[in-house]
């Protein structure tokens, strides 16, 4: 954990933050040894072919997909922090507060109206919707924050409406591009 701690330093992190995600990962691998079986007299050599077929029925079962699909739908978050730069585009772009509830209706949209999304998803395997959504992701963001610094003429609200929701629509397409399969699976 000294490692650990030290990364945690030069990032600037306190002492006690370190401290808290040491003690998580501590705890993380303790309860990874008692589920994996290494911590009895018994977890000698046999245990280890044992655990090698384990391993493999975890990783290609159904509740591993699930797993996985919650910690990507996890880091897909970034529509709910609209409050935190919703402030510089109102102040930047000269927008009202009707015109930002307005962009803010467009990000729901884009979040919630998954027709096409669902369409892409039945005809092209999980690789390419996570991708579609990686991608449109970075373009509705980055132009808005190209708007934002002032990098391109300033666009009219419906374009930055466009941006929005074409920005919001990836939290759906890894949704279902996850979620999917792991039903199907079930």
């Amino acid at each position: 954990m000294d490692n650990l701690g030290q990364l945690g330093l030069s990032f600037g992190y306190s002492r006690a933050d370190i401290s808290m995600f040491a003690s998580l990962i501590s705890i993380w691998i303790y309860f990874g040894k008692i589920l994996g079986g290494s911590c009895g007299a018994d977890a000698g050599l046999r245990r280890r072919v044992d655990m090698k077929g384990l391993t493999l029925q975890v990783i290609t079962g159904r509740w591993f997909v699930v797993f996985a699909s919650f910690l990507i739908m996890s880091a897909a978050g970034a529509t709910y922090m609209f409050g935190l730069y919703s402030n510089e585009i109102k102040s930047v772009l000269a927008y009202d507060q009707t015109t930002l509830n307005m962009l803010s209706f467009f990000k729901d949209v884009g979040t919630n109206v998954g027709i096409l999304s669902g369409l892409i998803n039945e005809v092209t395997p999980p690789w390419v919707v996570l991708s579609l959504g990686a991608v449109l992701n970075f373009f509705g963001y980055f132009m808005i924050w190209l708007s934002v610094i002032k990098r391109i003429a300033t666009p009219m609200v419906w374009h930055m409406c466009l941006y929005i929701c074409i920005g919001a629509t990836r939290k759906l397409l890894p949704t279902l591009a996850l979620l999917s399969p792991a039903l199907k699976t079930s």
